[in-house]
C-alpha cells in the first residue's frame, strides 16, 4: 500500500543504467563478481569500496573506485585490493566492506562484515572495523569485532552483518545492520559514542511485512542522512537458509528518527532494466542533491555494479 510521505516507488529512480564498475578479467582477484560494498562522499568525491571475488563463498578483495563528477563516471584507483581481511583471525572466509566514514581528523573508518563458513546463504557473521589515513590505506583492522551476534535465542543470535553507519550532528554514531536468528533476518539498530563500543537495541527496527513486495526477510540496510531525513535502501529476500530459487527485491524507506520507518510501496530498482537476472547487493549515496542507488546486477554467472539515480527529494511534494 502507498506510504505517506514517500513518493511512489515507480517514480523514485531512473532505470538502472549501464555498468559503472565491472568485474575483472578471468583469473584476476576481481574476476566474475563485484558488488558496491561501501560508498562514501568526501569533499564532493564519490568513493566506492567494491567487494570483488572470483568465487563465492571465498576470499574477498576490497577495491577502490572514485568519481569526481558526482557519480556519472568512475575510475579505478588501485589495481589491487586496498583491504582483504586475510590476516584477521575472526574473519573466517572473508571480510566484506559495508560502510565507510571520514572523521573530522581525517581518519578513514571502514565497517565490514565477516563471512565465517564455506556455506551460503547461511553462515556466521560479525561486524568489524578498520581505520586508515587515506582511502588507499594502509588499513588496520581492530583486533576484535565491534558487534557480535545476540545471545542464544535472540533475534540476531546467528549473525550480524552489512552494517551502515552515520555520525549525527551531536557526534553520536548510529549503525543499522542485518541480524539473523531463529525467526530469520531483520534490520537492527545500535549506537556508540566512539564508533568502537556499541549498544544494540533489543528488538529490530524493521521487519518484513506480512504481505506485499517486502515479505520474507529483510537485510542490507544502507542509510544516508539527507534533507529528507534518514533514507534507507534495503532488501527483501525470500530465504536466508537456502539458495535454491532465491529472490530479492530492493526498496527505499525514510525516517525522521532512524527508528520508525516508512517503506516504499514497491521495489525501486529492477535487474531487467540492466539486462540482468537478479540484483544482489546495493549501496546508497547522496551527492549534489542526487541519490545514487548502486546495484550489483547478476547476469551470465557474473556480476557488475550498475547505478540508478534520483534527482531531488524522495518525499511527496507538500
Amino acid at each position: 500500500m502507498p506510504t505517506p510521505g514517500l513518493a511512489d516507488a515507480a517514480t523514485l529512480f531512473d532505470p538502472v543504467g549501464p555498468t559503472v564498475i565491472p568485474h575483472g578479467a578471468d583469473g584476476a582477484w576481481n574476476a566474475r563478481f563485484t558488488d558496491p560494498g561501501a560508498v562514501v562522499v568526501h569533499e564532493g568525491v564519490v568513493y566506492v569500496f567494491q567487494n570483488a571475488f572470483p568465487d563465492w563463498p571465498g576470499p574477498v578483495g576490497v577495491g577502490l573506485w572514485r568519481s569526481t563528477d558526482g557519480g556519472t563516471t568512475f575510475t579505478e584507483v588501485s589495481p589491487t585490493p586496498v583491504f582483504d581481511g586475510s590476516d584477521l583471525p575472526y574473519a573466517g572466509v572473508a571480510a566484506l566492506a559495508s560502510s565507510v566514514l571520514v572523521l573530522d581528523d581525517g581518519t578513514w573508518v571502514m565497517y565490514f562484515s565477516t563471512w565465517e563458513a564455506m556455506t551460503w546463504p547461511a553462515a556466521p557473521s560479525r561486524i568489524g572495523r578498520a581505520t586508515a589515513p587515506s582511502p588507499e590505506g594502509p588499513w588496520t583492522a581492530d583486533v576484535a569485532p565491534v558487534l557480535q551476534p545476540g545471545d542464544a535465542g535472540d533475534w540476531s543470535s546467528d549473525a550480524v552483518r552489512t552494517p551502515s553507519v552515520v555520525v549525527t550532528d551531536d557526534g553520536t554514531y548510529r549503525m543499522w545492520f542485518a541480524g539473523v536468528g531463529p525467526t530469520g533476518s531483520a534490520i537492527g539498530h545500535a549506537t556508540s559514542v566512539d564508533g568502537v563500543t556499541w549498544t544494540a537495541d533489543q528488538s529490530p527496527v524493521m521487519e518484513a511485512s506480512p504481505d506485499g513486495w517486502d515479505t520474507g526477510h529483510l537485510h542490507q540496510p544502507r542509510v544516508v542522512l539527507t534533507p529528507d531525513g534518514y533514507v534507507m535502501a534495503y532488501t527483501a529476500v525470500s530465504s536466508v537458509t537456502s539458495g535454491a530459487g532465491i529472490t530479492q527485491a530492493h526498496g527505499l524507506a525514510v525516517s525522521a528518527d532512524g527508528i520508525n520507518w516508512e517503506t516504499s510501496n514497491g521495489p525501486v530498482v529492477d535487474a531487467d532494466e540492466a539486462g540482468g537476472r537478479i540484483i544482489w547487493f546495493t549501496a546508497l549515496a547522496w551527492v549534489n542533491d542526487r541519490y545514487l542507488y548502486f546495484t550489483e546486477v547478476g547476469a551470465g554467472g557474473m556480476t557488475d555494479v550498475h547505478l540508478a539515480v534520483h534527482q531531488g527529494s524522495v518525499l511527496e511534494p507538500g
